[in-house]
């Protein structure tokens, strides 16, 4: 009786080799990334305005508040120039490696 069982459990097993396994999805194209450097002067931050210390008036701190609003100014304007330099790379890329033009981002 045991070695019906121990048959059986073997057919068993061995029915899964027996099927076909499935198909490989078709291989796609993958482009490769676009990479560019930013140039370092975009990169380079400016420093942050100080603070008043100590007894300061309010005309200080409103100087330090139009300090502050160029400084996050400046900033943004070179996160723009950065996504601007960017743009331009990947378009260059595009034209040097003759891909048809698509959108700007993902």
């Amino acid at each position: 009786m045991t070695i019906r069982w121990r048959a059986l459990g073997l057919l068993g097993l061995l029915a899964g080799c027996a099927s076909q396994p499935e198909p490989l999805p078709p291989a796609t194209i993958v482009t490769p990334p676009v990479v560019c450097e930013v140039p370092a002067g975009l990169t380079a931050g400016d420093d942050e305005p100080a603070r008043p210390q100590g007894e300061y008036t309010q005309r200080d701190v409103a100087e330090y508040v139009v300090e502050l609003h160029r400084w996050g100014a400046s900033g943004w304007a070179r996160v723009e120039a950065i996504e601007a330099w960017s743009e331009g790379c990947v378009r260059r890329e595009r034209l040097r490696t003759g891909q048809q033009a698509g959108p700007e981002r993902d």
